[in-house]
């Protein structure tokens, strides 16, 4: 059975030094009504409204199908 999910994802781009990633790179995460799921990347959100250390680039919808392997698990599907 095939049922589709949608995951909102927002790309982030640094404008310092953040955990493992340096100035300038661009990072994916998952967020739900536009606010990212990872409390890391919430918090550095709210931090930028002070030091701009992050700003938002884009937003979009990833539909991922999910393909039930079995009846005790399920895999989502990137390729359509």
């Amino acid at each position: 059975m095939e049922e589709a999910c949608i995951i909102d994802c927002m790309k982030l781009k640094l404008n310092r030094n953040l955990a493992l990633h340096e100035a300038g790179d661009i990072v994916e995460v998952e967020a739900v009504d536009g606010v990212p799921v990872n409390s890391y990347w919430r918090k550095r959100l709210n931090d930028a409204q002070f030091d701009n250390c992050v700003e938002i680039i884009e937003e979009k919808k990833v539909v991922r199908k999910k393909i039930a392997k079995d009846e005790k698990s399920e895999v989502l599907n990137d390729s359509q």
